[in-house]
């Protein structure tokens, strides 16, 4: 693992952090020489370096926050927070920004409009036609809307 083993860093027993760099390569997937994303702040070499070194530095302590790593890469803000203050103010500042990043009620909203706007039109016509076991499931969809916007309201 020469990456590991830098001028500036060292990770003692390397075959300890395996499920780190699986997520890292799994979750990140650093691009191939020549072809970097210009979007993320690092990328392709330098990323694998970089994340070396934050390994070796204790900035990422648990192998799981990996994953939140790949979110902060497109945003220049998180990663300077990430740098200096850690990987958990970090993924705040971005789940602040995204409810979606930090909370599986708020992704599975956004999954859920994604998929209403792009209903097939099989299904609209299924409604349209009182097919009861489809209404019965949008009418508790409306209802629970209904109710959650009432509550905002208050």
């Amino acid at each position: 693992m020469p990456l590991a083993q830098g001028d500036d860093h060292e990770i003692k027993n390397p075959d300890r952090y395996w499920s780190w760099f699986e997520e890292f390569y799994k979750g990140c997937k650093p691009s191939a020489p020549g072809k970097e994303n210009t979007a993320r702040v690092y990328d392709g070499r330098e990323l694998e370096e970089k994340f070396c070194s934050w390994v070796a530095d204790g900035k990422i302590p648990k192998a799981e926050q990996t994953r939140q790593l790949a979110r902060m890469l497109e945003n220049k803000e998180a990663m300077k927070i990430f740098e200096k203050s850690g990987i958990d103010k970090a993924f705040d500042f971005v789940a602040d920004k995204d409810p979606t990043v930090g909370s599986k009620l708020w992704k599975q909203i956004q999954a859920s409009t994604d998929m209403l706007v792009t209903m097939p039109l099989d299904d609209l016509e299924d409604l349209r036609n009182g097919d009861p076991a489809k209404q019965k499931i949008f009418e508790s969809l409306v209802a629970a809307v209904d109710r959650v916007r009432k509550e905002t309201r208050k």
